[in-house]
């Protein structure tokens, strides 16, 4: 962020006993509206790994835990409704691997990427519309990362999870509108 509108102090962390492992685009991470590195910032214990187009498909041995479920965060015919899994399974044997990038990006990561494309897809259904400010999609359905993922450990976790990730997911959104028209955070015009 640029000077003065760093609110990464403000962040509350949230433990949550599903392993979450973010697999993020090398050129989301240079981006202000990145929701991906907020959601790590927000859970500890979560993971990131960075995919880079210009070098060889990585092999991602690691998104692997040992006596998890993994389980691909991604919406698309063949997901399955994830609060089906939240009455089959107790949180700490699920592990959600959740692609970051934009739509299409994503959507060519989950295919081409083996260890990506191996995994049973699972999605959530919003309750509302999205909240994210930063971007627009024509899709009223589709949500952010952070957005999907809050939604996931609500429903995994309990609704004790969603107020504090949430506050986290709106101040990265106003801190980020406040760079981009040139305001401190919290200012008014």
């Amino acid at each position: 962020m640029p000077g003065g509108l760093c609110w990464c102090e403000a962040i509350e962390p949230v433990a949550t006993r599903t392993a979450v492992t973010l697999v993020v685009d090398r050129r989301e991470l240079g981006l202000l509206s990145n929701t991906a590195r907020v959601a790590h910032a927000a859970l500890p214990g979560s993971r990131l790994l960075v995919r880079d187009r210009r070098r060889p498909t990585p092999r991602f041995p690691e998104l692997r835990r040992e006596g998890r479920r993994d389980l691909l965060l991604f919406p698309g015919e063949d997901a399955e409704d994830l609060a089906r899994w939240a009455g089959r399974c107790p949180p700490e044997a699920i592990h959600l691997v959740v692609p970051d990038a934009t739509w299409s990006v994503a959507r060519r990561m989950t295919r081409r990427l083996p260890d990506l494309a191996a995994l049973p897809r699972v999605r959530v259904r919003p309750a509302s519309r999205s909240r994210y400010r930063l971007r627009s999609t024509p899709h009223a359905e589709r949500l952010a990362t952070f957005e999907a993922l809050i939604e996931a450990l609500a429903l995994l976790e309990g609704e004790h999870v969603r107020p504090p990730l949430l506050a986290d997911f709106e101040a990265h959104q106003r801190a980020v509108i406040a760079a981009r028209w040139g305001r401190r955070a919290g200012e008014t015009s």
